[in-house]
């Protein structure tokens, strides 16, 4: 179990290297993937290394900021509360990290009488001693291959099984294994926010698993955004690949064994069946999901995902099924009506609603904007939803979206020039 995993972008690896190097001099065993061995599968040693530090030392710099691969490594930190974030060069965090306590290093170039560069290392020390003390509170994170090692449980879980479809047959081994790694390691980066668990899987295909350790409502809906993600980002490589989603019951094996579970076979299936650039989905993906997405009949037992609807919630799904009559709110319609009246005058209104889950929030807010737009009134709306918990400004670009008058709706063809 490594002390320290080092997250950072390859152009800042002379930096990187700095702190390597003074936190060794210390006693404290570093991973950074420069000790990645020839044939290691690099998304799997290097979930496996962030997994088990006992701290994430974050390296944020412009170039790091707008990694995909860093700020997934920093989601899963932060989730398993082992991050430690460092500048070393002025930038804007992502803003989910922005009220974290980051250590200032900007200037610090390897002196290791600094400072600043003291009071961190002893930040570091203390955090990682804490964590090696028999008893400590804090449980150690374990890969997603020891997860399925409990012999006999039951999950209900969404299958993503995907695989490259571009064709390289005079590709020589080594250029075919970089072009395996590249989409390995941009899956990782996709699936890790949206909380899949990477599953070990032959050659240039990619297992993962939604709800394996904790279950969602939005597991199948992750499994597809998933999906979806990393259709994109092969194509910006030149790739492209095919995907297959279902739901189900697995049962988790022993000894650290895969899984076992008929949505695992049923999810490849799709995958050999999808036309490449595409996704299937079996029956049962396509119920929980359809009104998320736009689909389309794929033969006798699959559907084919054409548009992905950015924009829509389970009240929206609600409200196009029929809502029932809108009674027992006059208090709170009151309430809001009063701070509209207040900010017709110029008074500005913020107004929080809080409630149970299911109490009707979501009802309230929208018979008030209708009531609103009735009276001639602009409304703008922005949501946050769990799996956007990664895209900064997520319910501010909805309301400019809102405000331009973009639509929610985009087909695949039209993702890439967008």
């Amino acid at each position: 179990m490594p002390d320290i995993f080092l997250s950072y972008n390859r152009e800042d690896q002379a930096r990187a290297k700095l702190f390597a190097e003074a936190f060794e001099r210390h006693g404290l065993n570093v991973w950074w993937d420069v000790g990645l061995k020839t044939g290691e599968a690099y998304d799997q040693v290097t979930e496996k290394a962030l997994r088990e530090a006992k701290a994430v030392v974050v390296l944020w710099s412009k170039r790091s900021v707008e990694s995909r691969w860093v700020r997934a490594e920093a989601t899963l930190a932060d989730r398993n509360k082992t991050l430690l974030p460092c500048m070393i060069e002025p930038c804007e965090r992502p803003i989910m990290f922005e009220l974290t306590q980051t250590a200032e290093l900007s200037h610090w170039r390897g002196d290791t009488n600094d400072r600043a560069w003291i009071a961190f290392l002893g930040d570091v020390k203390k955090f990682t001693d804490a964590r090696t003390q028999p008893g400590s509170a804090t449980r150690s994170p374990t890969t997603a291959k020891s997860r399925v090692g409990r012999e006999g449980e039951r999950r209900q879980v969404a299958v993503l099984s995907c695989a490259l479809s571009t064709s390289l047959d005079d590709a020589d081994p080594e250029d075919w294994q970089e072009v395996v790694a590249t989409f390995r390691a941009g899956a990782s980066a996709v699936i890790l926010p949206l909380g899949g668990q990477l599953i070990d899987a032959p050659g240039d295909s990619v297992l993962v698993f939604f709800g394996m350790d904790q279950a969602r409502e939005d597991d199948a809906e992750r499994a597809v955004r998933a999906g979806l993600a990393i259709l994109d980002g092969v194509r910006s490589e030149g790739l492209s690949v095919c995907a297959g989603v279902d739901v189900g019951p697995v049962v988790l094996g022993t000894g650290g064994g895969s899984a076992a579970g008929t949505p695992i076979g049923a999810a490849a299936q799709l995958l050999a069946q999808a036309p490449a650039g595409s996704i299937l989905l079996s029956p049962a993906a396509a119920t929980l999901v359809g009104g998320y997405f736009e689909l389309e009949a794929h033969g006798a037992r699959a559907f084919r995902v054409l548009a992905t609807h950015s924009g829509r919630t389970r009240f929206d799904i609600s409200r196009a099924r029929g809502l029932s009559s809108f009674v027992g709110r006059a208090n709170d319609f009151h309430t809001l009506e009063a701070a509209l009246a207040q900010a017709a005058t110029g008074n500005g209104q913020v107004i929080g609603i809080v409630a149970e889950a299911g109490a009707g929030k979501s009802r309230l807010c929208f018979e008030f904007t209708e009531h609103c737009r009735a009276r001639g009134l602009r409304v703008f709306e922005g949501r946050a939803v769990a799996h956007g918990r990664n895209i900064p400004f997520l319910p501010i670009l909805d309301v400019f979206r809102s405000f331009f008058g973009s639509g929610r709706t985009m087909r695949l063809a039209q993702r890439a020039p967008r």
